[in-house]
């Protein structure tokens, strides 16, 4: 298979939505993962200060499909870190990936590709989500991206 699913961002060009792919082989997506792990860190400082205490904390990680046959790379909702492990837990699902659901998965630091704080409409992190938004060809589509997901500013600085 040439392109597995990256990540499930819904484009609504029209009324329906569409799944965006990426290949996987992508220099320009590497960077912005390697970026990612090297600034994991201010995550778990965000996530300890009282000043995010209303913020979301998501993880991307990738999970196979029910049958193996597929591969995604997808956010999960982050719940806690004990010792090297972290905890997350799905909020949405593609077709597919039941097993998933309602499960909290334990993984190690290794395994996590990028992050997200999204405290009101300030979004840091989710490097990956900037290249893809960065890849869409026009500024509504752009714009109608980041409305159906809350961000008003993607910022620049760390959390």
């Amino acid at each position: 298979m040439k392109y597995i699913i990256i990540s499930i961002l819904m484009l609504f060009a029209s009324a329906e939505a569409k799944i965006k792919t990426l290949p996987v082989d992508s220099k320009n997506l590497t960077k912005y993962i390697t970026e990612a792990k090297k600034t994991l860190p201010y995550f778990l400082k965000a996530y300890s200060n009282p000043k995010y205490k209303k913020a979301y904390f998501l993880l991307k990680h990738k999970i196979n499909s029910d049958d193996n046959s597929e591969t995604t790379h997808l956010w999960f909702i982050f719940l806690k870190k004990e010792g090297e492990y972290f905890y997350i837990k799905e909020f949405e699902l593609p077709e597919g990936y039941s097993k998933y659901k309602n499960k909290i998965v334990k993984i190690k630091e290794d395994e996590i590709e990028d992050w997200w704080v999204q405290d009101g409409g300030k979004l840091y992190g989710a490097f990956t989500i900037k290249y893809q938004i960065d890849k869409l060809k026009t500024q509504k589509e752009k714009d109608k991206l980041k409305a159906y997901m809350g961000i008003d500013e993607h910022m620049t600085t760390m959390p």
